[in-house]
Formats: C-alpha cells, sequence, structure tokens
C-alpha cells in the first residue's frame, strides 16, 4: 500500500523488542505505585513481572501492528500502547486459564499460582490462597490492559474502538471457558468442541488483535469481516494443532507436562472425538487412563487407542480444512505481497506452532 509504509519498523524482531520494552517500563511504574501500599502487593506484581519476561512470543501485538500496517496506517508509536494491551489480555487469560485447570506450571516453570502454592507451603489451604492470589493477578492484567489503551495518544473515539474490542473478547473467551467447564458433565456427542475452540482461542488470541489493527487503521467492514473469518479459521487450527500437542507433544518443546491434557480430562477435540469413536473394552480401557496421573506406558497405550480411533485423523482433516478457509478469506483482502506473505506466515506458523 505504497512507500510510506515503515516495513522495518513493523517487522516482528521490531515489534517484540518494542512491546517489551513497552510492557516493561509500564508494569514497574506499577509495581513503585505498588510499593507505596505494601509489600506484599510490590511482591505480587514482582511476580507479575516475572511472567511477562517469562518468555511469551508477542504474536498478539505482532498481529495487531501487522494488521494496522496492511490496512494503510503509519502511526507506529502510537498504536504500540493497543499492541501491547493485547499481550496483557493474553497473560491474564493465560493466568485465570491455568487457576481453572488447577496448573501450576506454564512454559516450563512455576507459575504464578505454582509460586504462591510454594510460598504458602505448610498452609493446608494452600491451594485455595495460591488461587486466590493468581486470581488477582489475571484481573489485575485486565485492567492494566484498558489502562495502557487510556495513556495511550490515540484519538478518544479510537480508544473507545480499542475498549470495545477488548470488551467484546473478554466476553467471548469467559463464554468458551464457561463451556469448556462444562463439557464434563455432558456426554461427548454433546460437547461442541469445535466452538470451544473458536471462542476460547480463535476470538481473543487472532480475531480480536488483527480486527484491532483493521479498526484503528480505518478497514472497512466487508475487509473486517474477510479478515475476521480469516482470524477465526487460523486460531481454530491453531487449537487444534495445540490440542494435538497436549497428548504427543515433546515436554522439552511444549512447555506442557507430557499427557497434561489426558491427566485433567480436557474435553479437547481430539478427547471427545476418541470417547465417541471408541466402543467396548477399548472404550471402557481407555476412559480409566484419562482424568488422573499416568505413568510412560499407560500414555503410549493412550496415545494408540487415540489414533486407532480415527481422532487424530479427524482432527488432521479439520485443521486442513481451516487452512483451506483461511487462505479463500486471505485471497478476498486486498493487500500487497509483503504483507500477504506475513499472513502467509501466520498460516503456516499456526499448526507448527513456530512462533
Amino acid at each position: 500500500m505504497g512507500p510510506t509504509k515503515q516495513t522495518e519498523q513493523f517487522a516482528l524482531t521490531q515489534v517484540i523488542s518494542d512491546v517489551e520494552h513497552y510492557l516493561n517500563s509500564y508494569l514497574h511504574k506499577q509495581l513503585d505505585e505498588a510499593k507505596r501500599l505494601n509489600s506484599d502487593y510490590a511482591n505480587l506484581w514482582e511476580v507479575i513481572i516475572d511472567l511477562n519476561a517469562a518468555g511469551g512470543k508477542r504474536i498478539r501485538p505482532y498481529m495487531t501492528m501487522l494488521s494496522y500496517r496492511a490496512f494503510g496506517g503509519v502511526e507506529y508509536k502510537a498504536v504500540l500502547p493497543i499492541a501491547s494491551a493485547m499481550e496483557l489480555l493474553h497473560c491474564a487469560m493465560l493466568v485465570h486459564d491455568d487457576i481453572i485447570d488447577r496448573d501450576y506450571v506454564r512454559r516450563g516453570k512455576p507459575n504464578i499460582a505454582g509460586q504462591y502454592f510454594q510460598k504458602y507451603q505448610g498452609n493446608e489451604d494452600r491451594s485455595h490462597l495460591a488461587a486466590s492470589v493468581a486470581l488477582i493477578a489475571g484481573d489485575l492484567l485486565i485492567s492494566a490492559a484498558y489502562q495502557v489503551v487510556l495513556e495511550s495518544d490515540l484519538s478518544a473515539e479510537q480508544k473507545l474502538v480499542a475498549h470495545k474490542i477488548i470488551g467484546e473478547a473478554i466476553f467471548e473467551v469467559c463464554g468458551g471457558e464457561l463451556m469448556d467447564i462444562e463439557a464434563v458433565i455432558y456426554r461427548p456427542d454433546e460437547v461442541n468442541s469445535l466452538k470451544i475452540a473458536e471462542l476460547k482461542t480463535a476470538g481473543y488470541s487472532f480475531d480480536a488483535p488483527l480486527r484491532m489493527g483493521a479498526k484503528l487503521a480505518g478497514a472497512s467492514e466487508g475487509a473486517i469481516n474477510n479478515l475476521s473469518n480469516y482470524a477465526r479459521s487460523v486460531g481454530v487450527a491453531f487449537q487444534l494443532t495445540d490440542d494435538l500437542l497436549g497428548v504427543f507433544g515433546d515436554e522439552s518443546v511444549t512447555g506442557k507436562p507430557e499427557g497434561s491434557d489426558l491427566k485433567e480430562a480436557k474435553r479437547t477435540y481430539l478427547l471427545q472425538r476418541t470417547l465417541k469413536n471408541l466402543h467396548g473394552e477399548d472404550k471402557n480401557e481407555f476412559e480409566k487412563l484419562v482424568g488422573r496421573d499416568i505413568d510412560r506406558q499407560e500414555l503410549e497405550r493412550a496415545r494408540d487407542l487415540m489414533k486407532q480411533s480415527g481422532a487424530v485423523d479427524e482432527a488432521d482433516s479439520i485443521i486442513e480444512a481451516q487452512i483451506s478457509l483461511a487462505t479463500k478469506a486471505l485471497e478476498k483482502l486486498n493487500f500487497d505481497s509483503d504483507d500477504r506473505n506475513e499472513f502467509e506466515k501466520l498460516i503456516k506458523k499456526s499448526i507448527k506452532r513456530a512462533f
């Protein structure tokens, strides 16, 4: 879209660097404010700062900046805080999701709940205490996402647009989380796991960041609709890939304990289809392997049963179909070759988890 585009400034590595600098500065300002209240509150902000520095890929801020550039936006510095807000929102969702899943590890290290679980060692109620602190931390990160928008140099109208998109993303992901939580009370054939994937992941992780950039750049509603179709298809493919890695992935690569999704009996598409497709002794055997700690031999047997059920092939087929839909939606967007290449890279990286 013309020679005025600052390609180098909008490059992935530059966006990551600038977002990390912005977030580090903002979070340390919050830490200074917390120190005025009490040391325990300051300690929590230090843990939040550690979480922010723990290796996130910053792909959501990059998607915001990429979309903004693709639709002709040039005010890089003005939009950078908004891109950073999308990362804060993502961190908040991870914290809350870990509470729901009763996970104490994130990216191979103790998460916020995990750190406080260790801190409260010896207290019989430490699980509840740790989850409570993590809940507060997640709320603080959501508040921060809204605050950095307010403190940005955008116009009042643009700030309202940004707040609306953040609010819509939170509303949608909460609906998906509720569906995910209540999936355990329904039969496998009653659970719409693809809808859960769309609401929990595709919406806030892909659609919201991309729509944010497009809206702030002044894209037309038609273009934004095509962009949303692209984003949601990529997001579903990403989530199904993540589900496969949750069972078949290497812990040293994913940062998640091997078979963690089986231990938690998460009603992913993969688990849902396995339970629906298996019958008789195979189904009984598989059900006994889900929802508890299992050893290496049991994990391998669960993997074999999932493959035998056809669930893995079905997941792969859906991923391929979603990628095809994303590609068709991208073709309708009038991007130049550089931007189109970046959007094509997002598709490839989403199914390789190579962010």
